[in-house]
């Protein structure tokens, strides 16, 4: 899945500028927004199929 290997991108290249606590945080707080949009856009295309 392409959300997966975005992350791991991201993970290179941020893990390098900052400690590791610093980045357990910050990526927690990233993968939440990716699962967080992704509930959203699907609770957003139940309602469009259940108005049709």
């Amino acid at each position: 899945m392409n959300v997966i290997n975005a992350q791991k991108r991201w993970e290179k290249a941020f893990k390098k500028e900052m400690s590791d606590e610093e980045f357990t945080m910050f990526n927690w707080g990233y993968t939440y927004a990716i699962n967080d949009t992704i509930e959203c856009s699907q609770k957003t295309s139940k309602k469009s199929e259940d108005e049709k």
